[in-house]
């Protein structure tokens, strides 16, 4: 009897252990922050993009993924998500401003504007939102002879009167600009985070 007892126990604990490793779900998030900050005489803009992606595996999953990885072929994540958090300066106040489901690779400043780009259509910044170039201020910031993108990480001074900064992580930890010739602060501090 106890013979019997003890197989069914054991046959129960292998049912269970089959069950997880089919169907439960191990996951696994990643994100990256970053960020530039555009500025003027006059005003500046300080865009920081936030992107998550992840995927959902089970373990059996997850044991067959690593073959064809071991190759180089990652599965794509199932889930992304990015958004972008907008905070305009000037010498009298701060906005902010978050945008759900919105990530840009560059931003490119022109007269008064602040148009931004993902590799696809053009976008410009409206007082709080993004809304799409039109075809004319598309053809000029893209596909004018003799401009070009500027990548992402190279910063510059008093180009056409904008001056940009990149990577806020390398940023000292405290860095001014004039807006006016009033002086704005930037405090940096860089925290790690228990997930």
């Amino acid at each position: 009897m106890a013979k019997k007892r003890t197989a069914q126990v054991s046959a129960c604990f292998i049912i269970l252990l089959v069950a997880v490793f089919l169907f439960y779900p191990v996951y696994f998030l990643d994100d990256w922050v970053g960020g530039t900050l555009l500025w003027k005489s006059n005003e500046a803009f300080l865009f920081s993009g936030w992107s998550g992606l992840g995927n959902h595996y089970t373990p059996f999953m997850l044991s067959v993924a690593y073959i064809p990885a071991y190759f180089g072929a990652v599965a794509p994540p199932d889930n992304l998500a990015n958004s972008t958090t907008v905070f305009r300066i000037t010498p009298e106040s701060l906005k902010k401003y978050v945008i759900r489901g919105v990530g840009f690779r560059a931003y490119i400043p022109s007269g008064d504007t602040v148009y931004a780009w993902d590799g696809g259509p053009l976008w410009k910044w409206s007082i709080d939102h993004f809304e799409r170039a039109t075809a004319d201020e598309e053809k000029k910031i893209i596909h004018e002879p003799g401009r070009r993108i500027l990548p992402e990480t190279q910063d510059f001074s008093d180009l056409h009167g904008w001056s940009a900064r990149h990577n806020l992580s390398s940023w000292p930890a405290r860095s001014e600009i004039d807006l006016n010739e009033k002086p704005v602060i930037f405090l940096m501090t860089l925290q790690k985070y228990d997930r």
